[in-house]
Parts: C-alpha cells; structure tokens; sequence
C-alpha cells in the first residue's frame, strides 16, 4: 500500500512540476520576445522616417510601418514555438523508435500515413499565405486611408 502511495506522490510531484516549469519557461519566453518586438518596431520605424524622399514615394511610411509590425508580431508570436520544432522531432523519433521496438514493421505504415499529410499540410499553408497576402494589401489602403483622413 505505501509503494502505490508513494508512486502516485511522485506522479503528482512530477506533474506539478512540470507544469511550474512550463510556466516559468512561457513567462520568460514571452517576456523576451515582447521586448524583441518593441525594440524592432522601434529600431525599424527610427529607419523608414530617414527614408529619402524618392523612396517614401514607393514604400510610404504607413506601409513600411504596416509590414514592420505584422512581421515583428508574427516572431514575436513564434517565439515561444522555437523550442518546439527540435524538441518535436526527437519526441516522435523516440515515440516511433519505441513503438517499433514494440510492435515492429507495422510501424512504417504509420510513418506513411505521416508523410501523407506533408502535402496536404503545404496546400493548406498555401491557402493561408494567399489570404494573409490579401489581407496585407488591405491593411496597407486602410492605414493609408488612416493617414490621409488625420492628416
């Protein structure tokens, strides 16, 4: 009985601290990609005021300003993931690794079923890229809109 009680205090100890862990690692995460946002929005804008005046003409200021902070807020966004994309690639190297260990070469139809889903993933990103382009263009008329109404 205290062998059951023990394991399961261990499991319950493990759990929550992984889940402090976790925590503390997203908090530190996001706090440094906000500041790397903030410093980039702002490092960036310093630079489109020095723009000629030639070049302000093809790239106005409220469109410079417009690509910096989709861009600057889709790393920002990323960064917590970063860590993700090696980590979940040794996880399922291990977990097949395992698995074929266990169950042996039925495994590959899983890694083919996997594999399966790489072109149907990239038309989908496809898509997506398509309507984030078109949505660009139409954040680009509204804040030029924007800024000739203000001004």
């Amino acid at each position: 009985m205290t062998r059951c009680l023990t394991i399961s205090l261990i499991m319950f100890i493990c759990g929550e601290m992984k889940s402090l862990l976790l925590g503390i690692h997203n908090y530190l995460v996001a706090r440094d990609a906000s500041t790397a946002l903030s410093l980039l929005i702002n490092s960036i804008s310093k630079k489109s005021l020095r723009l000629s005046s030639w070049s302000r003409t093809e790239w106005p200021t409220a469109r410079v300003i417009n690509l910096v902070t989709v861009d600057a807020e889709a790393l920002a966004a990323s960064a917590p993931f970063f860590h993700h994309a090696w980590a979940a690639v040794l996880e399922v190297i291990i977990a097949l690794s395992l698995i074929y260990l266990t169950i042996g070469p039925p495994v590959l139809a899983a890694v083919a079923i996997m594999a399966l889903y790489i072109p149907f993933n990239y038309c989908c990103s496809s898509i997506i890229r398509s309507y984030q382009a078109k949505q660009m263009q139409m954040k680009d008329s509204r804040v030029k809109f924007t800024k000739e109404v203000s001004s």
